[in-house]
């Protein structure tokens, strides 16, 4: 019994061995089960360095990076300004009383004055003296420059800015224009305010009905020399070719026979210019077929004309057919303008509402060659039918009314030239006249 006790005793105490044991290997190997082999060779010991957390180093600074010198930049000069130019032109624009055509116009202030448009016939005014002015109207004068032949003038290098062009009509050098009236750019003023931009170029042109009393002098002819005597020749030498057998010429509208050209205003627009215009109009109407209508808007001492398509003539009697409106009176009057060499020139023939005719000559001035003289040809009143005629032969033009011979004068200036119809009112608001038919024959 105590051999069994001591033997079980012996058997928990071995137990209990075993397993202290198993604890103190499982403290020095791990978890593993696995039995540890000895190394190969038994080498020495060696110490094991504690383990040192190793520190990251730190970044270094970055090296900045060498500054690059500023330049250094010199004063740029300062930009050179364009200049700029100013040109123009100085001409007359024509419009004188008794003379006007469609390139006139009705002014509060003036009256009738050019139409503020240069045409073709109108000529340019040279040594007109126009000023350069700094500024605003009338600004402070820096330059001065005459017109040219051709009535042109510049100013050069002219530096960007506000200018006034300005002609003074004060200045003796402008006696030709002091008592005109300016139509253009601004009527009634000789000057202009304008802006010149860099490197541009500015056009200013003035336009000046001259006065009456200053119109151009007209051409003069020499004198015809003297009677020269013929030199002598004895008759029985003298070898007398035979007479050659005349050709009648016509001496009036009855000699003519049929015309060489007849226009019966079926289709004016065919031969003849139709205008619309504040002061006059020259048209068709679908209430009077057959007619060229011709309505003179407001009285006035201007007289209005259209010109024909038909060529030049020289030496050729034309008739026109006129009819007067429901009204017409006093001067109120229409007729013909021959040798017309351009739309502002020319002869006018004129009958009156009162029975009366004239005779004019617009060549930038006017000159009357007969004035209004009475002749119991002309049918006078409205609604009535007078033939108006100019017989042309050379220097001599005669005038014809219904066929009958009232008058001739004699004038050279102009030889050749366009034809076409006149009006003008005097004392009749919207005055109509009608053309009915125009004829022309040519003469030898």
């Amino acid at each position: 019994m105590e051999r069994s006790a001591l033997l079980r005793r012996w058997g928990v105490g071995l137990l209990l061995m075993l397993v202290l044991l198993m604890g103190v290997g499982c403290a020095r190997g791990g978890t593993s089960s696995q039995p540890q082999q000895p190394p190969a060779s038994a080498a020495p010991p060696t110490a094991t360095a504690a383990p040192v957390q190793e520190e990251m180093p730190k970044a270094a600074s970055p090296t900045p990076l060498p500054q690059m010198p500023t330049p250094t930049i010199p004063p740029s000069a300062s930009p050179t300004v364009a200049t700029g130019r100013i040109v123009g032109m100085v001409w007359e624009d024509r419009c004188p009383p008794e003379a006007a055509t469609l390139f006139c116009r009705e002014d509060a202030t003036y009256g009738l004055i050019g139409d503020g448009a240069r045409q073709p016939d109108e000529p340019a005014l040279a040594n007109i003296v126009v000023q350069l002015a700094q500024g605003s109207c009338p600004g402070t004068v820096l330059s001065v420059a005459s017109t040219d032949a051709q009535g042109r003038f510049v100013f050069e290098g002219v530096q960007p800015g506000t200018y006034c062009v300005r002609i003074d009509p004060d200045d003796p050098a402008n006696a030709m224009v002091r008592d005109g009236i300016w139509t253009y750019p601004v009527v009634g003023q000789s000057q202009v305010e304008v802006t010149v931009a860099p490197g541009a170029e500015v056009t200013v042109d003035f336009g000046v009905t001259r006065a009456p009393g200053v119109a151009e002098a007209e051409p003069t002819q020499a004198p015809p020399a003297g009677p020269q005597a013929a030199p002598t020749q004895d008759v029985a030498q003298a070898n007398i070719p035979p007479t050659p057998t005349a050709t009648p010429v016509p001496t009036n509208p009855y000699d003519l026979g049929a015309p060489d050209v007849l226009d019966t205003m079926d289709l004016p627009g065919l031969h003849w210019y139709l205008r619309w215009g504040t002061d006059v109009t020259f048209k068709t109407a679908s209430s009077k077929p057959g007619v060229l209508v011709i309505q003179v808007h407001k009285p006035g001492p201007a007289n209005y004309w259209t010109l024909s398509t038909y060529p030049p003539l020289r030496n050729a009697y034309i008739e026109a057919t006129f009819i007067t409106g429901p009204q017409c009176k006093h001067k109120d009057r229409y007729g013909l303008i021959v040798r017309a060499p351009s739309t502002r020139e020319g002869y006018l023939f004129l009958v009156s509402c009162d029975a009366r005719y004239r005779i004019l000559r617009w060549n930038g001035g006017l000159k009357i060659l007969k004035d209004w003289t009475p002749s119991d040809a002309i049918h006078k009143g409205p609604n009535r039918v007078n033939r108006v005629g100019v017989w042309m032969q050379d220097d001599i033009m005669k005038l014809y009314i219904n066929r009958a011979l009232v008058t001739e004068v004699q004038d050279d200036y102009f030889r050749e030239g366009y034809f076409g119809v006149a009006a003008g009112s005097d004392r009749t608001p919207e005055l109509e006249i009608y053309v009915d038919e125009v004829a022309y024959w040519i003469l030898p």
